[in-house]
C-alpha cells in the first residue's frame, strides 16, 4: 500500500493526473494504492500534465511526498526541477491597404503608369 501527495510552484496548475493502478485525485494532487508492493520493485509511473501560466517562472520546482511501506521522512520526499518555455508570441500583422484586396493587384502594371499610347 502506498500513496503520493504534491503540490505545484507559482504559476502551474494541474490539468490531469493518472497511473495505471493508481487511484487519483486531482484537485488535491493525492494518489493511492492498496496492493503490497514487493521488495525490489516498483509502482508503474504517474503522470501530472499541467497548464502553465504566461507568468510561470523560468524554472520551476515540484515537491511529492510518499507514504507508505515503510519510508522514512528523509526518504519519502522527492523533488524535480524543470526548465519551462514560454511559447513566443507572434507580432499583430500590420493590416493591408485596401487597394490590397483588389483582382489586379499584383498584376504587371498595376500602381504604376504604362507607357504607350493616349
Amino acid at each position: 500500500m502506498g500513496g503520493l501527495s504534491g503540490t505545484l510552484p507559482a504559476g502551474l496548475t494541474a490539468a490531469s493526473l493518472s497511473g495505471a493502478g493508481w487511484t487519483c485525485v486531482l484537485d488535491s494532487l493525492t494518489c493511492t494504492r492498496t496492493d503490497v508492493l514487493d521488495s525490489g520493485a516498483s509502482y508503474p509511473p504517474l503522470t501530472l500534465t499541467v497548464d502553465i501560466a504566461s507568468n510561470a517562472p523560468k524554472q520551476v520546482t515540484n515537491t511529492a511526498a510518499i507514504t507508505g511501506g515503510g519510508t522514512t521522512a528523509t526518504s519519502s520526499i522527492g523533488t524535480a526541477t524543470t526548465t519551462v518555455k514560454h511559447a513566443a508570441t507572434r507580432p499583430t500583422p500590420k493590416p493591408k491597404p485596401p487597394h490590397h484586396d483588389r483582382p489586379d493587384h499584383g498584376r504587371p502594371g498595376h500602381g504604376r503608369h504604362q507607357p504607350g499610347p493616349r
